[in-house]
């Protein structure tokens, strides 16, 4: 696998314990949004680094569940760098900012993952999520779904915009920080949010 760094450096965060996504999800947003607006924040890639489990659900049928392989702690790739050897400011306290982030790994004089550690993180991950089976599921504009793995938004809910069978992804439309955001994912990485007088 070939390391893309045209978008900055990698760079571990701690996190608070169970707000990786959350923090993750910030970090997307406020990217998204300025790349919109043409602002360079710094920010590139953003991972939470996930393994898939098959598991048994109450009815002793197999599950494929998502568990962090670092909890408390988020991959960033940044250009926190300038051309003169020093720290980005503005992007230093952009993450420092960022709702569930403690910090820089590293504190004060953050280190960047080796080239090494990023290939095998990502491809663990990228291995993990190719081998889980593709799901029988049927998804339909208009359906309420969870974000489970693969996304910035694990753990949030969504309603299907679109649905390309062929390809096997779906286009969900996010409510985060009052505002909308489409985010295109595979069937895998969401599940249908079932009514409760249907359950």
């Amino acid at each position: 696998m070939e390391i893309d760094t045209t978008n900055g450096a990698w760079y571990v965060l701690q996190a608070l314990s169970g707000q990786e996504e959350k923090a993750l999800a910030a970090m997307v947003a406020k990217r998204d949004y300025d790349l919109q607006q043409d602002i360079d924040d710094g920010i590139g890639d953003v991972r939470v680094p996930m393994d898939k489990k098959e598991e048994r659900d109450k009815n002793n049928k197999p599950v494929v569940r998502m568990r962090k392989r670092y909890p408390g702690y988020v991959l960033a790739q940044l250009r926190l760098v300038n051309e003169e050897g020093k720290i980005r400011s503005e992007v230093w306290d952009l993450v420092k900012s960022t709702p569930g982030i403690i910090g820089f790994v590293g504190g004060a004089h953050p280190e960047p993952l080796s080239d090494y550690d990023v290939t095998e993180m990502l491809r663990i991950e990228e291995e993990t999520a190719s081998a889980a089976p593709k799901p029988k599921v049927e998804f339909r504009v208009g359906d309420t779904v969870r974000l489970t793995g693969n996304t910035a938004f694990i753990g949030y809910e969504g309603v299907v915009e679109s649905v390309d069978t062929e390809r096997q992804r779906v286009k969900v439309s996010v409510n985060i920080f009052g505002r909308s955001t489409p985010t295109d994912v595979d069937f895998d990485d969401v599940e249908r949010v079932v009514p409760e007088e249907q359950q």
